[in-house]
């Protein structure tokens, strides 16, 4: 009692009874400050809590790197920083003669899963099916066939193939692509990866819905450029064995790309369904083929390609549009990107998905002609 007794004394000291201050400050000055401390503190605080717990993590839902893979493409920057400058062989116009420079590849060029963005490569082996690993997945959405009549049984649903002519969202789900490699620190030739033969790794833009989306927008446009936006991503086996299929339970099934139905595995269990909501689709109605894994997907091209009895084989892709490889001079953009109105945005060869660039010693548009390299 002695010690609240002297404590009650002490703070009577503080007070001077003529002013009405406490320590020379007024009265209205303090519960004026009062009023705002407890006002602004719980905002700040918030605020704080906000940023401690979501920027440092990206606003990211994104999985692990696979367990002994590295990851496969240019360890930094791009072989196209300079693809909209003109060459010393750039040839002035497409019907002048060709400049007899030097041909060179200038950018390798992959897409794992047709119409998602695509790796650059440092090189790259071509198979039958065109470059290793190109267009070996596609995305595919459920088809519902209206009914003939009120009265008829309505049609089967199919799947069909998904493109960015279709669906411009594709063009922002990015893809990477890992491999096994002994010299990784986690390498063990048992780990699920490595029986794979490797992942891809689908990263998309996941924006939140109700309040917690409304607090990461509104964060983001407090933080400015520092802030990315949120993702989530999926990982897929690149490859999976026999045995990994059947414990899986992956069916085989017939899908519609263009004029082919080939028979392909269905891993649409790997996609979130977040994804299908990104995409515009009712859950269950999107999902994820691959070429079969050990042959016999393969669909035969005949349109502009030389016959079996000339090759010995007939060209076959795999889930590319028309051809194996696609190839593209750097000279036949640039030429099509001065073509445009004045103002507008140059073209990029990645816009034209090619597998292979090549600059030098070329007319613009000669390589449309070319029937041997």
């Amino acid at each position: 009692m002695d010690y609240l007794s002297d404590l009650l004394s002490n703070l009577g000291n503080l007070l001077d009874p003529s002013t009405g201050s406490i320590l020379g400050v007024p009265r209205a000055s303090l519960r004026l400050a009062t009023f705002w401390a407890f006002a602004i503190a719980p905002l700040l605080i918030l605020v704080s809590a906000l940023i401690v717990i979501l920027v440092p993590t990206s606003w990211d839902d994104n999985i692990p790197a696979p367990t002994g893979c590295k990851k496969i493409g240019l360890k930094k920057g791009t072989n196209l920083s300079d693809e909209h400058e003109a060459q010393p062989t750039d040839s002035p116009s497409p019907t002048s003669a060709p400049n007899n420079g030097p041909f060179r590849v200038k950018s390798l060029w992959i897409y794992p899963v047709k119409s998602c963005r695509g790796i650059e490569l440092a090189s790259t082996r071509i198979l039958a099916t065109g470059p290793q690993y190109d267009r070996v997945f596609s995305l595919a959405y459920l088809h519902r066939p209206k009914r003939s009549s009120p009265s008829a049984s309505p049609p089967e649903p199919e799947w069909r193939f998904l493109t960015q002519r279709q669906n411009a969202l594709l063009s922002q789900i990015t893809t990477e692509l890992w491999i096994p490699s002994p010299q990784t620190s986690l390498y063990s030739p048992t780990s699920p990866s490595v029986l794979s033969g490797g992942a891809i790794i689908l990263t998309f833009p996941h924006p939140c819905r109700g309040i917690s989306g409304l607090l990461r927008r509104s964060l983001s446009r407090l933080l400015g450029a520092g802030a990315t936006a949120p993702t989530k991503s999926a990982l897929i086996p690149l490859s999976p064995s026999p045995s990994q299929i059947e414990q899986a339970g992956y069916p085989t099934e017939k899908f519609h790309i263009w004029k082919d139905t080939p028979l392909s595995l269905n891993m649409g269990s790997h996609l979130p369904p977040e994804l299908a909501l990104y995409l515009g689709f009712p859950a269950g109605d999107l999902t994820l083929f691959r070429i079969l894994p050990h042959g016999g997907g393969e669909r035969e091209v005949h349109r502009c390609a030389p016959r079996k009895e000339e090759l010995g084989w007939q060209p076959v892709v795999g889930f590319a549009d028309a051809y194996p490889v696609n190839i593209l001079g750097a000279a036949s953009v640039r030429a099509l990107s001065a073509m445009q109105r004045d103002g507008a945005e140059r073209l990029s060869v990645v816009r034209f998905r090619p597998n292979v660039v090549f600059d030098g010693g070329a007319r613009a548009f000669e390589e449309d002609a070319w029937r041997r390299i």
